[in-house]
């Protein structure tokens, strides 16, 4: 299990393969446009398509991007798919995929044409990436987190952390020469167009008096980092408040 590489991110114009199960139990292949939005795999079908009434009965998928040019690379998608047919939803999705593929000035025109009734918006939600790519180059991942209104214990954002960072391990043993890791963020903070709603940090910030104080994930994360290991930092109860002098006080 490892990163998608670069070749199967929403740049250039490959095509993806997309697997679905017949009726019978038997596979069925076809290639589809597709883009990927956060941790998802998004393409459009229609309804009544092969693909279509397989993925309606059932939504187990896989979905395979290749690069033809040596030395070869591949990365191979399971997961299962989320179906839609609201109207702004179909038409939107339509129009930001053509734009991948036909350019920006036809893109609309392809999105009228495909965004109609009778299709499907397919969202594909990842459950395992499968990739070799010799051209893949060292890794740093920059930001891996998540809001969560939990003010101080907050056991969700670190079973969220355990489960990216068990991924991350699997995907060093399979070979991908990762050289850093860094969760977003420290401290809550103020995003661009979410302001100060959304809270991404370990450490909780009081925005009145802005004084500091770890959350159980800042606890977690450091042990975690001691023991460069995940398993021994989960064994251990982690504090549910933190004292802020830990961090300092603004």
């Amino acid at each position: 299990m490892v990163p998608l590489p670069p070749l199967s991110g929403s740049e250039g114009t490959r095509t993806a393969k997309v697997s679905t199960v017949r009726a019978d139990g038997s596979p069925h292949i076809a290639p589809v446009w597709f883009l990927l939005d956060g941790d998802s795999l998004v393409f459009n079908t229609g309804k009544k398509s092969v693909k279509g009434r397989n993925l309606e009965r059932d939504g187990r998928v896989s979905v395979c991007v290749d690069d033809d040019r040596p030395p070869y690379a591949f990365a191979v998608v399971q997961g299962h798919a989320d179906l839609s047919e609201d109207p702004e939803e179909l038409l939107r999705w339509a129009t930001r995929i053509a734009g991948r593929y036909v350019g920006p000035e036809a893109a609309e025109e392809f999105g009228r044409r495909n965004g109609v009734a009778g299709e499907l918006v397919v969202r594909v939600r990842i459950d395992k990436v499968i990739a070799l790519a010799d051209r893949l180059p060292p890794l740093h991942i920059t930001e891996n987190g998540c809001a969560l209104d939990e003010p101080l214990a907050d056991d969700r954002r670190i079973a969220y952390l355990e489960s990216h960072l068990t991924a991350l391990r699997a995907a060093m043993d399979a070979g991908v020469d990762v050289r850093g890791y860094f969760t977003w963020s420290l401290t809550d903070n103020v995003e661009w167009t979410e302001g100060a709603s959304q809270r991404f940090g370990v450490v909780h910030i009081d925005y009145e008096t802005l004084t500091r104080t770890p959350k159980a994930s800042y606890a977690w994360y450091r042990e975690m980092s001691a023991l460069n290991q995940i398993s021994e930092a989960l064994s251990r109860p982690m504090p549910v408040t933190g004292s802020p002098s830990e961090v300092g006080e603004s």
